[in-house]
């Protein structure tokens, strides 16, 4: 997610405010516009707000080492003539920001480190810290649940060299090295293969043990969440969509595997280090699912829900990749797949601050997306 996605969600330089206020103790302020008297106060730093860079950064950053985190992070597999355009905005971006931002936002504490960029995530905000190497991963005011301290707790206790340790932590952060190198989701095609069988080995090592359980139970015990927890009839079309899956499986009694999973195993989350290892960030959606349902994620960008139904029928189409239920049909597998994840997003969206809805929730509420499963069960 990228701060329009934010904006459309949450009020974003409330959370922020809020957030770097009670964890840091400082004053924090946001305005349109920069007066004479503003700039040239030495009481207060600077932060420029740039949306289309989803970052927020201290006037006194490292220029260098600012544009070369953002190539790395905005650019490298698109056309030529679009990373082209995307590296001239950086550069203009980092050097002429007044030009750029939407906002400003002043700190007004001198033992802040004015160097630090602030990176808005899903429910967390990184601190990235040049100086020192390092990411501090703060829990954002206002939102609830236990999904802070879950993946602190696996990420402490974790044995796997692909999952980056935390350095220190907290009730609402936590420490951890800044990595060099690139997401996999910026590799183009050609350059992503050499890294293809470590990915695909830590997606079978994420799983550990399995519990087997009926595909039919298992549904009811998704539907009965669904049910439960979303009673609200704004989301009509996701209570017909777990309805219909329920129907669907209700003369099934074969066995399927629950295992442990990441639970947004995108490429965004996958980082090649300058050293060629492999990385997996962001573990606050660990949880136990359904065996296929981190590949479904990776291999088929089902966490895209700007297009839900596309990467529906590219799934359904697709006769390359290598699915472990054998005895499982892909309309089955993409019916559990969407109701495991109407689960999560329905998680997501009671960890939400008030008067906020999870935009992934709010795109599978479409008339489009019910009438396409539909479709694929008649």
């Amino acid at each position: 997610m990228g701060f329009n996605d934010f904006f459309k969600r949450e009020d974003v330089y409330k959370i922020i405010k809020q957030t770097l206020e009670t964890e840091y103790s400082l004053k924090v302020e946001f305005l349109n516009r920069l007066d004479k008297a503003t700039k040239e106060s030495k009481n207060k730093c600077i932060f420029y707000c740039i949306p289309r860079l989803n970052i927020i950064f201290s006037k006194y950053v490292n220029k260098r080492l600012l544009i070369g985190f953002l190539i790395r992070t905005l650019s490298g597999n698109q056309s030529i003539i679009k990373q082209l355009m995307i590296k001239l905005y950086i550069v203009f971006g980092v050097f002429v920001p007044r030009l750029f931002s939407s906002n400003f936002m002043l700190v007004c504490n001198e033992d802040f480190i004015n160097t630090n960029i602030i990176y808005p995530g899903n429910k967390k905000i990184k601190i990235l810290d040049f100086k020192n190497s390092t990411v501090t991963n703060i829990k954002k005011t206002g939102f609830k649940g236990n999904w802070f301290h879950k993946e602190i707790e696996f990420r402490v206790n974790s044995k796997y060299d692909f999952v980056l340790p935390i350095l220190e932590h907290n009730d609402s952060r936590y420490k951890e090295a800044l990595l060099t190198g690139i997401p996999m989701s910026r590799l183009q095609n050609k350059k992503r293969k050499p890294f293809l069988n470590k990915t695909n080995l830590i997606l079978d090592n994420i799983k550990g043990k399995p519990e087997n359980i009926e595909i039919k139970k298992y549904v009811e015990s998704l539907h009965e969440i669904v049910s439960q927890k979303l009673s609200d009839r704004s989301f009509k079309q996701i209570l017909n969509i777990s309805d219909m899956i329920n129907r669907y499986f209700l003369e099934m009694d074969y066995i399927i595997n629950v295992v442990d999973s990441h639970g947004d195993f995108q490429k965004g989350n996958i980082f090649i280090t300058e050293h060629g290892e492999v990385k997996i960030l962001d573990w606050e959606t660990f949880d136990r699912r359904s065996e296929n349902y981190d590949t479904m994620i990776y291999n088929f960008n089902l966490r895209n829900s700007h297009l839900l139904v596309t990467n529906m029928q590219v799934f359904l189409n697709d006769r390359s990749t290598k699915i472990e239920f054998s005895n499982m049909s892909r309309i089955d597998i993409l019916l559990l797949f969407v109701l495991e994840d109407i689960c999560w997003l329905i998680e997501e969206n009671i960890e939400l601050p008030e008067n906020s809805i999870s935009i992934g929730l709010e795109n599978y509420n479409k008339v489009t997306v019910y009438n396409y499963l539909q479709s694929i069960i008649n």
